[in-house]
């Protein structure tokens, strides 16, 4: 059934705010431009009888649209066996993971039944519907959020071919889940930093599910330009040398390696260096200009600018607001 915007807050029961929706443009939130002005989707719906157990809406910061993964709404909630949501166009990502009862998903032409400790992750721009699919109705809980580089999370999730996922006993996942809902208990400052950090760490989770496509689908060659890239980012890497080294031209080595990684070959040495530089900023006390030294970058300046370009902070920023924010979390 259609359902207007009173129709749809009152048939919820609960805080459950109008969707994300842009006027024109239905591209991924990687743009500078977000539409703030919150319109109602026009869809199908079905929340009669629905309990939120806990549950909250957020306005992301210009901050956390810039540079971190951000939250749009959360909610733990049950619904009973009628419920149904069929939608498209809504500017968010969508993370569903069920604790009681069974549901399912369709999405992209392929059907995917939801039963508890299994989650899916889905673009809620694409049509999508679900449904609750037992008797006793479906309870999952509910994350939409976006962020500047989510659309190059997803674009790897998808190659998986599949976006259901189910996590091993070892995983943190669940522990993650329950962490990014009791930080949003109450309202700090600090919130949307430590909302990014579990966001980031849940869907490494999710990419650790996925089966490892690089041996059947990248060519030998490209492999091996990739491999001799992550061990020597360190040293002196340009295009001239891998070209002679690996006797490929410089146009079909860069069309080639970006069609397989999505990346230059450029492109891919700095994200190299600078997930190098990260992990000695978080796990190690060298000092900034050695990190830099170590990670293959020609002076500190060239360091600090192409750090703070990708991470919109500087290095010292960045070790400082890690430590901060690990020590929060733990």
């Amino acid at each position: 059934m259609a359902v207007n915007a009173e129709e749809f807050n009152s048939q919820v029961r609960y805080p459950y705010h109008p969707e994300w929706i842009a006027d024109t443009d239905p591209s991924p939130v990687g743009h500078d431009r977000y539409d703030d002005r919150y319109k109602i989707l026009s869809g199908d719906f079905d929340l009669t009888g629905a309990i939120m157990k806990r549950g909250r809406e957020f306005i992301p910061s210009p901050m956390a649209r810039r540079s971190y993964f951000y939250l749009q709404l959360i909610s733990t909630s049950q619904f009973p066996k009628n419920h149904y949501t069929i939608r498209r166009g809504v500017n968010s990502y969508l993370l569903a993971s069920t604790f009681s009862g069974k549901g399912e998903l369709q999405y992209e032409g392929k059907s995917y039944t939801l039963e508890p400790g299994e989650s899916f992750l889905i673009d809620c721009r694409k049509p999508h519907q679900y449904r609750a699919a037992s008797r006793e109705g479906w309870g999952y809980h509910i994350i939409h959020f976006d962020g500047f580089a989510m659309r190059d999370y997803f674009s790897r999730i998808e190659q998986g071919k599949s976006v259901k996922f189910a996590f091993s006993p070892e995983s943190p996942f669940p522990s993650l889940l329950e962490k990014l809902f009791g930080v949003n208990a109450e309202q700090s400052g600090r919130n949307e930093m430590l909302s990014s950090c579990l966001l980031t760490n849940m869907l490494t989770e999710i990419m650790l599910t996925l089966p490892d496509y690089d041996s059947e689908e990248i060519p030998r060659k490209i492999r091996e330009v990739r491999d001799y890239i992550q061990e020597n980012f360190a040293g002196s890497v340009h295009l001239e040398e891998l070209s002679g080294r690996f006797y490929i031209s410089k146009y079909y080595l860069c069309h080639e390696f970006k069609k397989y990684t999505g990346l230059s070959p450029n492109e891919y040495l700095i994200t190299v260096r600078l997930n190098k530089a990260r992990g000695l900023l978080q796990f190690s006390d060298l000092r900034i200009c050695e990190i830099g030294e170590l990670t293959g970058f020609a002076s500190l300046n060239h360091f600090f600018y192409t750090f703070k370009k990708h991470e919109g902070i500087s290095p010292s920023e960045y070790r400082k607001r890690w430590k901060n924010t690990n020590r929060l979390i733990d």
